[in-house]
């Protein structure tokens, strides 16, 4: 575990399995270690669409900015898809107020 960081890290886990790989003794060794260094584990919860930006993303998709013409054809629909992703934050945006 040669790797220092200056400053803290954070990586959030969803359903992270790496647990069960090591037993307890080496799981909490590893996690000081990666502390000492200054990467913190978070987690999610089982079920949290809300604290994941995709999935946020993709309702908004889904629910305001699909043109529902566009579902006759999937060529039609992935050129939708693509343009709503190429356009995000210019003519497509989410509004978190």
């Amino acid at each position: 575990m040669g790797m220092s960081y200056k400053r803290a890290k954070k990586s959030i886990m969803k359903n992270s399995k790496w647990k069960n790989y090591f037993d307890k003794y080496t799981q909490l060794k590893m996690i000081k270690e990666w502390n000492k260094q200054g990467l913190y584990l978070l987690y999610l919860p089982p079920y949290s669409p809300e604290l994941n930006l995709v999935e946020m993303l993709w309702r908004e998709m889904k629910y305001t900015w699909m043109d529902l013409n566009v579902l006759d054809s999937f060529d039609d629909f992935y050129k939708h898809i693509q343009n709503m992703l190429n356009f995000f934050g210019l003519k497509y945006d989410i509004n978190f107020a």
